[in-house]
């Protein structure tokens, strides 16, 4: 398959540091509810919340305290971060994946990474406007399974890395958020 064009930070032994200190906060119940069966989750989400604030570092992190979403912007943008764990660097039609449960959490976007474990590197995926994630996924229920043969494990719904890519790629290399009510959010976040 064709090499992605993404930002790629590299996981270092001071970033896992820093991920380990970044999860060291009472965790909210969305969290919870995945880290007593998989502690692994802590480290990959506080990994892709470090690489957003690297890629977005005017940001303030709300994850702390806010059930909903992970960062608002400097320009009052609510954003959750999403981070698959993997082997291997994302392909295009891999898939991102947000619980169906969390269809009506309070954020405007939601920004998508990829933990490549045997690459040491998180992927900047891509960032998408809720409204149009949840415009027409494909929804895989508990207990399907994807192609690549992997269970779902509960009511998800998906998109593919190549439609993330396609959206991102008309935004800026270094995306700047505006209110919707400043302009059109067509002008920021282009359909699908």
């Amino acid at each position: 398959m064709d090499s992605l064009d993404l930002i790629v930070i590299k996981v270092t032994p001071e970033l896992i540091s820093d991920a380990k200190q970044w999860t060291n906060f009472v965790k909210n119940s969305r969290t919870i509810k995945q880290t007593k069966e998989n502690p692994e989750d802590d480290l990959t989400g506080a990994l892709g919340e470090l690489a957003f604030l690297q890629i977005y570092p005017d940001s303030i992190r709300i994850s702390h305290q806010d059930k909903e979403a992970d960062f608002i912007t400097k320009e009052g943008l609510r954003v959750d971060v999403k981070t698959k764990l993997r082997k291997n660097c994302v392909e295009k039609d891999y898939n991102v994946t947000i619980a169906l449960y969390q269809k009506n959490q309070n954020c405007d976007a939601y920004a998508f990474f990829n933990y490549a474990e045997d690459d040491q590197c998180i992927e900047f995926v891509g960032i998408l406007e809720k409204i149009k994630f949840w415009k027409n996924p494909q929804i895989i229920k508990k207990g399907e399974k994807y192609s690549n043969g992997y269970t779902c494990s509960m009511d998800c719904a998906n998109l593919t890395v190549e439609q993330i890519i396609n959206v991102t790629a008309k935004l800026t290399a270094k995306p700047t958020f505006v209110r919707a009510s400043v302009i059109s959010s067509k002008d920021i976040f282009p359909s699908i």
